[in-house]
């Protein structure tokens, strides 16, 4: 009989560990694989991340090394991030975020020789006509950089800001695919912006 209840407890233990396995390794493996296919379809551009993973209690998703684009010049990069759903999401239409923060994002922006500029393109090919409603409460990046390029001047000008931090309130997309935002604030701490054509470099103030 004590052989038995110790098999048992032995077999709770292997159960206990094996859950809490599928939970710490599998569960964010597979939410970040189903993660990277979705927003890879949706936007047109492949997106790879690092780690997804999700807080059930706190409603909250966190991410590291986002990148969508090229892998040698993805058109945005954001080393980590964190999401908090509302939990009105549950018995409203389309979904709510309360809040979003962004530490480090960088957006390369370039003006093809000819098209348009490369961030206005994502999500064109999406075969889903079926957009779903959001709105985020906060948006909020900080130590972020953009860079943007020209390239249809000869000489292909350049500007780059590092050290920018944005704040975004009340951001709304509806079924349309229209949008609108309110209380935007944009800072840009230490560096000044760079100007750069035909090789020369001119540090604006």
């Amino acid at each position: 009989m004590f052989n038995a209840a110790r098999g048992r407890r032995a077999r709770l233990f292997g159960l206990a560990v094996l859950v809490m396995f599928l939970i710490l390794v599998v569960g964010p493996w597979a939410l970040t694989k189903w993660a990277e296919s979705r927003f890879t379809q949706s936007l047109g551009e492949r997106v790879q991340i690092e780690r997804v993973s999700f807080n059930p209690f706190t409603a909250t998703a966190a991410f590291s090394a986002l990148r969508i684009g090229e892998n040698g010049t993805p058109m945005i990069s954001i080393e980590s991030g964190k999401v908090v759903f509302s939990w009105s999401t549950l018995w409203q239409p389309g979904i709510h975020i309360s809040e979003v923060q962004l530490h480090s994002p960088r957006l390369h922006l370039v003006f093809p020789s000819s098209g348009a500029l490369n961030l206005t393109t994502l999500g064109e090919d999406s075969s889903s006509g079926n957009v779903a409603p959001l709105g985020i409460d906060r948006i909020e990046a900080d130590d972020g950089r953009i860079d943007w390029q020209d390239r249809r001047i000869s000489g292909k000008p350049s500007l780059g800001a590092t050290d920018v931090s944005v704040t975004l309130h009340d951001y709304q997309r509806w079924r349309s695919g229209h949008y609108s935002a309110s209380h935007q604030s944009i800072s840009r701490q230490r560096q000044p912006d760079m100007l750069v054509a035909d090789g020369q470099r001119d540090t604006r103030e």
